[in-house]
C-alpha cells in the first residue's frame, strides 16, 4: 500500500494530501453535518445508509473545512462509534481467520449507545498444536478474566491460537478480532491491551513492539523471550507491565530480567513485577494491570517516535515503508524528521498548531512551510482506509 501511495508523488516539492475548494460552515450547518454523520458511517439498513450518502454528497461536506473546535467534535463523534450496535447477549463467541474467541462484555454496554468500550486481549499458554488444545487456553483464560472483567467496564477476548509461530497469521487473527468486536459492540482504539501467559506472554513481547502504534500497552505474563534492544526501541511510546515468578525455571526468570535491564537502559515506561511463585498464572495481578492500564490510552499523537524493525507503513503519525527511522515534535510548529525515504506525515491540533505555518525538517533541512486545512473529508477518508476510528487526523503532507 505505501509503495504504490509514494509512486503517486512525482512533484519534486511536498504536497499537501487535500483536494478541491474547501468551505466553512455555521454552527447551524454544523449541527447539521454531525446529524448526518452516524447514518453516512455505520447505518446498518442499505437504503438509509445510501440516502445519507446521497445528501452528504449532494451537500460536499467532504469539502467542508473545520475549525480547531469542529475537528475536536468530530474526534469525539468517530472514537465513540456507531450508534446501531444492536446486540443484546453479552455472552459472544464467534470465529475470526480460523480461530475461535470467546469475549466478556461489560454490563455498562447496551445496544445503540453509541459509546466505545476499552479491549484486553487475553492470550493463551502453549504453543498449541491443535484446535483441541487452543480451546482448552482459551477456556481457562475466560475463566481467569471473568471475575475481574467487569472492573474495567470494557471487553475481555480470549482466542484460541493454533501453533507456535509469532508472525502475521497470529497478528491478523487479533486484528479481526479488533475489527468483529468493533463492530457489534464499539471497540474503543485508544484503550486496546495485549497481554497474556507464558506463550501468550510471549506472543505478547513479539507481537506488541512491531505493532505498537495499535496498542495502548502490552502486559506479558511468565515467559522466556527477549526481543532484543533492537525490537524493543519500537516501544517508545508503548508502556510495559511484566510479570515473572521468583520460583520459575531459572532461564525463563533470567531472560525476563534481561528485558527489564534493556527497557531501563532505553528509558521507556514499564512496570516489573517479581512474585512468589512459579510458572503461575498471578491472578492477583489483574485488577492492577486493568487499572494501570486503563489510566494510558495509545499516544497516537506521542511527541517522539522511533522505529526499528516494525511492521506496517503506518506509524504513528509518520506513514514510510522506511523500516528504521525517528521522528519528533519539535514545538508547535516544527517537527523534525531523521528519515531519507519518502513518507506521509499525519497531523493534529494535538500535535502542533494548525491555525499558523507548519515547518518540516527532514535531516535538518526545512522540506515544507505552509499553513494548512483541516478537512472533513480527508479525517473521514483516513480513517475508512486504516479501519481504525481512533486515528483521528485533521491532514497530511506527502514528502517525496
Amino acid at each position: 500500500m505505501g509503495v504504490m501511495r509514494f509512486l503517486l508523488v512525482l512533484a519534486l516539492l511536498a504536497t499537501v494530501a487535500t483536494a478541491g475548494e474547501a468551505r466553512e460552515v455555521d454552527a447551524r450547518e454544523w449541527k447539521r453535518v454531525k446529524k448526518l454523520l452516524p447514518a453516512y458511517l455505520w447505518q446498518p439498513k442499505e437504503k438509509k445508509r445510501a440516502k445519507a450518502a446521497a445528501t452528504w454528497k449532494e451537500k460536499g461536506y467532504d469539502d467542508v473545512r473545520l475549525t480547531k473546535k469542529q475537528y475536536a467534535e468530530l474526534g469525539r463523534l468517530l472514537r465513540d462509534g456507531s450508534p446501531y450496535t444492536s446486540r443484546k447477549k453479552r455472552s459472544h463467541s464467534f470465529e475470526v481467520s480460523g480461530s475461535q474467541v470467546r469475549a466478556i462484555i461489560t454490563t455498562k454496554y447496551k445496544p445503540g449507545c453509541g459509546k466505545s468500550f476499552p479491549l484486553i486481549i487475553s492470550m493463551h499458554g502453549g504453543p498449541a498444536g491443535n484446535l483441541k488444545v487452543a480451546r482448552s487456553g482459551m477456556d481457562q483464560q475466560f475463566s481467569l478474566w471473568q471475575s475481574f472483567a467487569q472492573t474495567i467496564e470494557g471487553i475481555v477476548a480470549c482466542p484460541a491460537i493454533t501453533g507456535g509461530k509469532t508472525g502475521e497469521r497470529e497478528w491478523t487473527i487479533l486484528e479481526d478480532l479488533v475489527d468483529e468486536l468493533d463492530r457489534t459492540f464499539n471497540v474503543d482504539r485508544d484503550r486496546i491491551l495485549l497481554t497474556g501467559h507464558s506463550w501468550g506472554g510471549i506472543l505478547s513481547w513479539s507481537l506488541g513492539p512491531r505493532h505498537a502504534p495499535q496498542l495502548a500497552a502490552i502486559a506479558p505474563f511468565v515467559c522466556a523471550v527477549n526481543p532484543g534492544r533492537r525490537r524493543l526501541s519500537n516501544c517508545r511510546n508503548l508502556p510495559i507491565y511484566s510479570v515473572q515468578g521468583q520460583r520459575d525455571i531459572k532461564w525463563i526468570l533470567d531472560t525476563g530480567r534481561e528485558r527489564i535491564e534493556v527497557l531501563k537502559a532505553l528509558g521507556y515506561e514499564h512496570v516489573y513485577r517479581e512474585l512468589p511463585g512459579g510458572h503461575a498464572t498471578f491472578q492477583g495481578e489483574f485488577p492492577k494491570i486493568a487499572k494501570w492500564f486503563l489510566g494510558r490510552p495509545r499516544n497516537l499523537y506521542a511527541r517522539e517516535l522511533v522505529r526499528d524493525g516494525g511492521a506496517g507503513a503506518d506509524w504513528y503519525w509518520v506513514r514510510s515503508d522506511a523500516t528504521a527511522f525517528r521522528a519528533k515534535i519539535v514545538d508547535r510548529h516544527t517537527l523534525d524528521l531523521e528519515l531519507d525515504e519518502a513518507c506521509e506525515v499525519f497531523l493534529s491540533d494535538e500535535m502542533v498548531d494548525l491555525d499558523a505555518p507548519v515547518v518540516i525538517k527532514r535531516n535538518g533541512d526545512t522540506v515544507f512551510e505552509d499553513k494548512l486545512e483541516r478537512r472533513l473529508g480527508f479525517v473521514l477518508a483516513h480513517v475508512r482506509e486504516t479501519g481504525d476510528r481512533g486515528r483521528i487526523f485533521a491532514v497530511s503532507v506527502q514528502l517525496p
